[in-house]
């Protein structure tokens, strides 16, 4: 919400009267928060961020989240600890992200993916009719 405030999308959304989604992408997670005229709406979080994949100095990669292991196998990516960074694999991955963020704002059919990259103890998000 705080992001939201300060991105300006709660100002642009109370002196338009109109509803303004704004996703504040980190490294871990991406916060959702949806303003209806100003008025803060739904809001959520999601396990999809810039750090979800480590790479090393060497283009290793040394980390990959449970977020982006489900992500990849969704997507049939090979994305595994030790291996050597493949750019259009990782860009790939970065789609299927993108993908999933839609979903949540309703761009796209929900599938089961979604449920599993929704952060722990997140409201779900819901765009109003």
């Amino acid at each position: 919400m705080i992001a939201g405030q300060g991105s300006g999308a709660w100002k642009y959304s109370e002196d338009n009267g109109v509803v303004v989604v704004n996703l504040d992408i980190g490294g871990g997670t991406t916060n959702v928060a949806l303003f209806d005229g100003g008025v803060i709406g739904t809001r959520g979080c999601m396990d999809i961020g810039g750090r979800q994949v480590i790479v090393d100095e060497q283009r290793r990669i040394t980390y990959v989240s449970p977020s982006a292991a489900a992500i990849a196998k969704a997507f049939r990516l090979s994305i595994n600890e030790g291996d050597p960074a493949d750019e259009e694999v990782l860009s790939k991955l970065c789609d299927g992200m993108a993908e999933v963020l839609e979903e949540m704002l309703g761009a796209a059919e929900p599938t089961e993916l979604l449920k599993k990259v929704r952060t722990a103890g997140s409201s779900d998000f819901e765009i109003p009719v």
